[in-house]
């Protein structure tokens, strides 16, 4: 990108500036989530789907000593945040759990259809600057 590539940015409105161009002027939606509100449906072709995107997955494999899956997910920011994880029915999920990082069973969640029927639904709290690790069995 060169300077007339950013000048024409400008102009169109896609880009504004303090100071002669030094400063960005849309910094405070980088200080917090920006929360997408729960869709009814899955993302299409998806076989996990995490809302909202301030959620950030941080590992899914297959559980060691069961067969399921571990999923990780990590908040970042410093509040907790109300969150959905979708779950394709390509995976036949029928039970969600909470486990530690050792994959033992905290408790079990509540795993409730789609509204589409596309798969299975699990409602989680993530704390701030913490991880929360699932099983989906």
């Amino acid at each position: 990108m060169d300077e007339s590539d950013l000048h024409a940015l400008t102009r169109q409105g896609a880009l504004s500036f303090n100071n002669a161009g030094t400063m960005p002027t849309e910094t405070s939606s980088l200080n917090g989530p920006w929360y997408k509100e729960p869709a009814e449906a899955m993302e299409p072709n998806s076989l996990i789907d995490i809302r909202p995107a301030a959620l950030v997955l941080s590992s899914i494999k297959k559980a060691e000593s069961r067969d399921s899956i571990i999923v990780r997910l990590f908040n970042p920011y410093g509040t907790a945040i109300e969150g959905q994880v979708y779950v394709s029915s390509l995976l036949r999920a029928t039970h969600a759990h909470e486990c530690r990082i050792d994959e033992k069973r905290i408790s079990a969640l509540s795993l409730g259809p789609v509204a589409s029927g596309q798969g299975q639904l699990v409602h989680i709290s993530v704390p701030g600057k913490k991880i929360v690790t699932l099983e989906f069995s």
